[in-house]
């Protein structure tokens, strides 16, 4: 752990873009309600032991060290929504466990490396059995007859591929060509049938790690209602080198989602929301982005100021700032404010001499939200703008 922007564990960007330091980190755990004396104790005894060496007391060390596995390396908490936290992480080499820097960090006579390591069955790995057996009886041992063992990491790197991710009341299914499966089962707890596959829970976020080479099949079943984010970042060279996000997909409670991802990545997510089997919708990807995105890829709503409006009848509101480009070298600001109405529309123009040259409207936004709008406004000739405006007018109509 270093303290430094290319190395941190955790990535704060609720109120910024904060990448905690060593101290910073254990202050947010304590604050977020985590075990505070294990945190203190860990501290504690790292200081004891990370200078410490056994060669100096005339111990001698091996170290068996996992690599070429996925391994969790980075946190990011991206947003927080009601008690609700959106993660992503960002995946490293190790054993599934341990990443490979900290497995690295330990001071050993030797280290061994056991490729696509799994942490919890390491020790009984065919190969690391032999091997301890051997330095405990110092016997010869022929390292070239496991494929699986190195002395060094050059060629234990993890694969490249996807790793997918949800965000959401839902659960995530991935299945292979052959049908085997890894997620929850029907009791809830987590299975991996497929070699190669990470599977990890945070809370409502859960992701897969897929290695490239195999179609996968990718399903998910509501829990709740709501809705939901996918994430895909892809992996290359152990590095993420795209994100892509489909944000915002509505969920009933019979929703189920379904995507094939392989070589390369989708750029649909099709959605059954009434538990027919049948997907009738459709969701194109939101963004897309070169390396990792540190955020959840939506587009942020702006509060607006209350616009007051004469009008009768039942309309919806939509306020629309303005920022005006003068022919001199006066700049004026102002605000336009626009109703619909069920029996037409009207607009409360603050000078008439300014004419609308160029305009942008988010006209799609659901009721009751509103949305900070731009347009650009110049000083022309009092004649054109009955013309301009016309035109202007017709084109909003036509998209609200």
């Amino acid at each position: 752990f270093e303290d430094s922007d290319s190395n941190y564990y955790v990535f704060n960007g609720i109120n910024g873009s904060n990448r905690l330091t060593f101290g910073q980190t254990g202050d947010y755990l304590k604050a977020e309600g985590r075990n505070s004396l294990l945190i203190d104790r860990a501290d504690e005894f790292h200081q004891e032991i990370d200078s410490l060496n056994p060669a100096d007391y005339g111990v001698e060390t091996y170290n068996i060290v996992g690599c070429g596995t996925p391994t969790i390396g980075q946190f990011y908490i991206l947003d927080k929504e009601g008690d609700k936290y959106h993660y992503n992480i960002k995946m490293i080499n190790g054993d599934g466990t341990v990443p490979l820097k900290s497995a690295e960090a330990i001071p050993a006579l030797e280290t061994y490396y056991v490729k696509n390591a799994q942490h919890a069955v390491m020790p009984s790995t065919s190969g690391v059995k032999e091997l301890v057996a051997s330095i405990l009886t110092e016997e010869d041992f022929t390292i070239a007859s496991y494929s699986n063992l190195a002395t060094n990491s050059n060629d234990c790197q993890i694969p490249n591929g996807k790793l997918v991710s949800f965000h959401s009341p839902i659960e995530l299914h991935v299945y292979d060509p052959s049908g085997n499966h890894a997620g929850p089962d029907k009791n809830g707890d987590i299975e991996n049938e497929i070699a190669g596959v990470v599977y990890e829970v945070i809370d409502d976020n859960k992701f897969a790690f897929l290695p490239d080479g195999v179609l996968y099949n990718i399903q998910g079943s509501a829990t709740d209602v709501g809705t939901f984010d996918t994430r895909i970042q892809e992996i290359v060279n152990g590095e993420v080198s795209t994100t892509t996000i489909f944000t915002d997909m509505s969920l009933t409670i019979n929703t189920q989602v379904n995507f094939d991802i392989g070589s390369s990545i989708p750029n649909q997510i099709y959605l059954d929301h009434d538990g027919d089997e049948v997907f009738e919708s459709s969701q194109s990807m939101s963004t897309t982005t070169a390396g990792i995105l540190e955020s959840t890829g939506k587009v942020a709503e702006v509060p607006v100021e209350p616009a007051i409006i004469s009008s009768s009848g039942s309309s919806r509101v939509q306020s629309i700032n303005i920022e005006e480009i003068a022919t001199s070298s006066e700049i004026v600001k102002f605000s336009e404010v626009m109703e619909e109405s069920v029996l037409g529309a009207s607009v409360v123009q603050s000078n008439p001499m300014k004419i609308i040259e160029e305009i942008s409207i988010a006209t799609s936004q659901p009721e009751g939200q509103k949305y900070e709008n731009t347009a650009v406004v110049y000083k022309s000739l009092g004649q054109k703008m009955w013309g301009i405006f016309k035109s202007v007018w017709s084109w909003i109509k036509s998209k609200l």
